[in-house]
């Protein structure tokens, strides 16, 4: 069928369909194509679609709006080229010649140039302009077939002002030298030409419109079944309570092709339904909207009660005040509140669709809000939502409302991307808005603080301090009273909203919803009966108790600490309450008196500083402090800054009050680097409404260079799973403790034949082998180093004490009885009588020591020190038998935790010999546990060594333990022993303790015990730290952080420094442990998260005071690592730390952990 019969009356039903198509998809006039739709954009488009109207909006209807603007145009200026032609015209009309006007010339008759000129007339070149070009031939057919259309449809007066421009210009002179029926070439102006590109395009759309509705003839009247099928879609989800899910659609506007995942249930009602309603009769396309309503109500038998369809005419107004990071945004425009619906985007596949306004949230698959985008300040997703904006709001001025918790230099990027869609728009903090309230109706004094009170996405309080200021130019507005905005700071973190969703949801999943959707977002939610879908599960908020907390008096002390200005909270304290609609009209009252330029609002900036470098370690410039001020947009920085030579970039972290944030003040020129030091004065401007709100510039104080410019850049971290981790020691081999270093390099240890030496006093009523082979081989040495001297004459001195003179090589020695090694008479010696001695030189001359008046040979000497060890031995009481064993099993500590640091006896490659002896003394330790005469003192030691041996220690103390860590107030004192008896964690005695371990975590009168407890256990086993549930390690790290930050904070007054830096040192090394925990959890300790930032800021503080004060500082683990000259003085573990924290993967690369000393 020919295009033009489709205007006949037979045919407006096709025509209806078409129309109906067309309109409800999405076409882009700036490329001229139906762009990709979503199910929910269809069905909104389907809701608002109007079935009696007149306009039909065919391809015809598309083409013109494409096109219109480009024939515009080329009507006025249309493409012509410059063709050439010879004419033999009067000399004086001549005005270029070339080849064949010389070759003419030469024919004519004549000598000279005068007589062959002898006419007055030459062959000359005439150039003119050519409008018949191949492009303009298309432009005149399509503008032809366009005339045509228009005179046979009536419903095209919009167009009325193009046509009468065509008509006009066909009867022009141009378009008549346009003979359109030559020849067409597809030249590279028709493909490639800004307009004619355009034209050709509409050109062969028009030409492919016959063999279209060809199609549509042969299918109809499927496709009004197919209409009749989407609209009912459409009246279901925007006018009842049936839940339809947002999916994704394809649509193909060439053969009327509709298809879409309808929700499964849903689509078999609507299957039911084909029959019925292929047996319909539809005499008119404007019936299909009455035909639908039966068909719903009377066969689904579901009421249309509801009118959620969203649409306001696009917005003529010169200012619009938008509370926009909500759920459902709300916007002020003219007089007018509109509430938007709830404004959701989902990820499906690939393709990021329109959920706006859904009844039924898919949690199975992302999904996107705007509240979440003041966390991600992801600028990709908002240009989605801000499409949604552009179509109400077109070129009005925006002007929107943030959150104050949003940090100015993370927002940077999403105000960029909001001025890009909508140009001079303003954003206010949300605590002007509120604070204005109680200005203009005078509820406030000068001097009054103002708190308001915000939470963000994880439900952390923040507060916003506003100060109540006097300026006279203010009389007749707010009588002579303006705010000064406060830095926002984080309160504490509040779980009331998400314990009470937890109800609902599992809490990993109630977290996701608030960060989505904020509190706020949660009740609106709630309010719409809106539910989700998990997995399989339709889950509702119906019994949702939303909790209403407010701030006791005793937060507001904890906010007066926070503030350090002396002007705050010094008169009437109020906490705000505000209302959104009121907000928006404080914006409007706020606008309107800057224009008439009154300044209602200032701001009392937070603390700015860059990180530098400072005696080897990280340390502030400052460049804003709670003294700065804004005088018309300028602060004064009153310290210079020394660019270093030889440098060719420089780059500073930020930290904006008090915390570290994730950019960095960034510089590179042409004049680096530099070859000498430069001192430079700092120039800083601030203005709250600039895309960039702080601009910094180095202007060199000898004017060597030009000013330098810094630029704000993101920190770009690497993922989680790609960021560097300390790799865990080498686990050493039972051979390795055969032969241990000694410390002091003299030698090597037998750590194993150490250890079954000490133990050996356990068989308490027996000498142990080692003390006698001890003691023979003192003997054997001392006979053998002895002199041979012969007796002189003996004495007794006025004490009555025996003492002789002994001649050795000639020297006479003096010999007191008391180091007789042997019982004699002195009667008995005489002159000349053999002695044997060892000499020593004492403060009167040489002494003899050790002396016998016989020779003994080895096996006497043997028998005698067996027997004398036997006899002390028995004569010893049961208290001094013990107090021996306490120093030796007390003495083996060290090689006690060394071997049974990853070991144990269960190994298959454990010494048999070993093995077994341990096993003796291990049941010898237990008798004398349970001996009543056995002092408390050795019952602890023994308690002590079968703790460390963790998974071979008996059950009677593995019971013992796990009892004693069930009450760890009272067992504080075991709390090394419960580190120790931990090991790998693999036996359920050893999970019950740590589980009453970690259900302390947040006790914070245990918090060094606990703490301290893990730290020890993390650096014993490789795998114990991947033991943790990513629950218990958050709570942990969390805990560790506010432990840190109390520990350092009592080192600072000098109290108990040893005690102090000793737990603190633990609590380093557990965090070096449980950064190893990003190999399994991509989330833990990232660098871009607060709490990373909040332990790389505790690291920095105590860094520094270790350097100021020289505070000792001793870890067990052995650390090499290479560090640059500027933090040579640094202690390897808070270096070490500090490189992980900040995920610098190239330091990393050199830091080796090789072992680990528990003694």
């Amino acid at each position: 069928m020919e295009l033009l019969n489709l205007y006949k009356e037979e045919n407006k039903e096709i025509l209806y369909s078409l129309s109906w198509l067309n309109k409800n998809s999405t076409f882009d006039k700036s490329i001229g194509n139906f762009t990709q739709i979503d199910l929910f954009t269809f069905l909104e488009n389907i809701s608002q679609f109007d079935y009696k109207k007149d306009t039909f909006y065919d391809d015809i209807y598309y083409i013109l709006e494409y096109t219109q603007d480009t024939i515009l145009y080329l009507i006025r200026n249309i493409n012509k080229e410059i063709k050439r032609e010879h004419k033999i015209l009067p000399v004086s009309q001549a005005k270029e010649f070339d080849r064949e006007s010389i070759l003419w010339l030469s024919r004519q008759n004549g000598r000279t140039i005068k007589e062959k000129l002898k006419n007055n007339k030459i062959k000359t070149v005439k150039r003119y302009d050519n409008v018949d070009t191949y492009e303009n031939r298309i432009f005149k057919i399509l503008l032809k077939k366009l005339i045509l259309v228009y005179d046979e449809r009536d419903d095209l007066q919009e167009f009325t002002h193009l046509f009468i421009k065509i008509r006009k210009w066909l009867k022009s002179d141009d378009a008549k030298s346009i003979d359109e029926y030559k020849r067409v070439v597809y030249n590279n102006i028709l493909l490639h030409h800004q307009h004619y590109s355009k034209i050709f395009k509409s050109y062969k759309w028009l030409n492919s419109l016959n063999e279209k509705i060809d199609k549509l003839l042969k299918m109809y009247p499927k496709q009004t079944y197919l209409i009749i099928i989407m609209d009912m879609l459409a009246k279901l989800q925007y006018k009842s309570n049936t839940l339809v899910k947002p999916s994704k659609i394809e649509i193909d506007t060439h053969s009327f092709g509709i298809k879409c995942d309808f929700n499964n249930a849903l689509l078999n009602k609507v299957k039911l339904l084909n029959i019925k309603i292929s047996n319909t009769d539809i005499s008119k396309f404007k019936d299909i909207d009455n035909i639908n309503k039966t068909l719903i109500e009377d066969q689904l038998e579901i009421s249309l009660n509801q009118n959620r369809i969203f649409g306001i005419n696009p917005i003529v107004s010169d200012n619009v005040y938008l509370d926009l990071f909500r759920l459902s945004p709300i916007c002020k425009i003219n007089d007018d509140i509109i509430n938007f619906p709830i404004l959701i985007k989902q990820k499906i596949d690939t393709q990021i669709i329109n959920a706006n306004n859904t009844k039924v949230i898919d949690l199975n698959r992302e999904i996107f809000t705007l509240p979440e985008i003041l966390k991600t300040y992801d600028t990709d997703i908002l240009k989605y939502f801000l499409e949604d904006f552009t179509k109400y709001f077109k070129s009005s001025k925006v002007n929107y409302i943030i959150p104050d918790y949003v940090n100015i230099f993370e927002f940077s990027q999403v105000k960029k991307t909001i001025n890009s869609y909508f140009k001079n728009n303003r954003v206010v903090p949300k605590s002007i808005l509120a604070g204005l309230e109680y200005l203009f109706e005078s509820d406030c004094n000068e001097g009054d603080t103002l708190i308001y009170i915000q939470k963000d996405h994880n439900n952390t309080i923040f507060v916003t301090p506003l100060l109540i200021r006097y300026d006279e130019t203010l009389k007749s507005i707010t009588n002579c009273l303006y705010i000064e905005k406060h830095p926002t700071k984080r309160l504490t973190e509040s779980t009331d909203i998400l314990d009470a969703v937890s109800e609902i949801f599992p809490r990993e999943t109630s977290k996701k919803l608030l960060n989505k959707f904020l509190q706020n977002g949660i009740k609106i939610l709630k309010k719409e009966n809106i539910v989700f879908q998990n997995n399989d599960d339709i889950l509702t908020l119906e019994k949702l108790k939303i909790p209403n907390t407010r701030l006791d008096e005793t937060s507001l002390g904890k906010i007066k600490k926070m503030y350090t200005s002396n002007k705050l909270f010094q008169k009437d304290t109020t906490y705000l309450d505000d209302d959104n609609i009121e907000n928006l009209n404080n914006f409007d009252k706020l606008l309107r008196y800057e224009k008439d330029g009154f300044t209602l609002w200032r701001e009392h900036l937070p603390k700015l500083a860059m990180q530098i470098v400072k005696h080897g370690y990280f340390d502030e410039f400052v460049l804003v402090d709670d003294n700065s001020e804004v005088i018309n947009g300028n602060i004064e920085i009153s310290n210079h800054f020394i660019i270093p030579a030889n440098t060719s970039k420089l780059s500073f972290p930020l930290i904006s009050d008090e915390e570290n944030i994730n950019f960095e003040a960034y510089i590179t020129s042409n004049d680096l680097p530099l070859t000498d030091n430069l001192v430079c004065e700092l120039k800083l401007t601030y203005s709250y409404e600039a895309e960039t709100p702080y601009k910094l510039i180095f202007c060199a104080l000898d004017n060597s260079i030009q000013p330098l410019k810094v630029n704000w850049k993101e920190i770009q971290y690497k993922d989680c799973q790609h960021l560097p981790t300390p790799e865990y020691p080498p686990k050493r081999k039972w051979e390795d403790f055969l032969r241990d270093p000694k410390r002091d390099g003299s030698g090597y240890s037998n750590l194993l034949e150490w250890i079954l030496e000490r133990l050996d006093l356990l068989q308490i009523n027996k000498v142990p082998q080692f003390i006698i082979d001890r003691d023979i081989n003192e003997a054997i040495a001392s006979v053998n180093s002895k002199e041979t001297g012969y007796f002189e004459w003996g004495a007794y001195d006025k004490n009555r004490n025996y003492y002789c003179r002994v001649n050795v090589n000639g020297n006479s020695i003096f010999c007191p009885a008391k180091n007789f090694v042997e019982n004699i008479d002195p009667s008995n010696l005489s002159e000349g009588d053999e002695v044997f001695l060892n000499i020593n030189e004492g403060t009167h001359g040489f002494i003899g020591k050790n002396i016998r008046f016989s020779n003994l040979d080895i096996d006497i000497i043997e028998n005698e020190i067996i027997t004398k060890l036997q006899n002390e031995l028995a004569e010893k009481s049961i208290y001094d038998k013990t107090e021996k064993i306490v120093k030796a099993v007390g003495s083996i500590r060290y090689p006690l935790l060394t071997v049974w640091n990853e070991h144990s006896l269960v190994e298959s490659n454990t010494p048999d010999d070993f093995r077994e002896k341990v096993h003796v003394y291990i049941k010898l330790s237990l008798k004398l546990m349970s001996d009543k005469e056995v002092s408390v003192k050795l019952k602890n030691e023994l308690l002590f060594f079968l703790s460390s041996l963790h998974q071979d220690m008996p059950t009677e103390i593995s019971n013992t333990l796990v009892k004693f860590s069930s009450d760890l107030d009272r067992n504080q004192k075991y709390s090394l022993h419960l580190a120790l008896s931990l090991g790998s964690c693999q036996l359920q005695w050893q999970k019950d303790i740590l589980s009453n371990v970690l259900n302390n975590v947040n006790n914070c009168s245990l918090s060094n015990v606990i703490m301290n407890i893990l730290a020890i256990a993390s650096w014993r086993s490789e795998n114990f730290i991947f033991i943790l549930l990513k629950y218990d390690a958050n709570k942990i790290i969390e805990s560790l952080l506010i432990t840190m930050e109390y520990n350092f904070n009592t080192l600072k007054v000098n109290k108990n420094k040893k005690t102090v830096m000793g737990n603190l040192v633990k609590q380093f090394e557990l965090l070096l442990a449980l950064i190893r925990l990003r190999k399994k959890t991509k989330d833990i300790l990232c660098p871009q998260n607060l709490l990373t930032k909040k332990y790389v800021k505790v690291i920095d503080e105590i860094t520094k005071l270790y350097v100021e004060k020289n505070i000792p500082l001793h870890t067990r683990l052995k650390i090499e690592l290479v560090k640059q000259e500027d933090f040579k003085s640094i202690p390897d573990l808070l270096h070490a730390l500090r490189i992980y924290l900040t995920g610098d993967t190239n330091s990393a690369n050199s830091i080796k952990i090789i072992g680990i000393s528990d003694d």
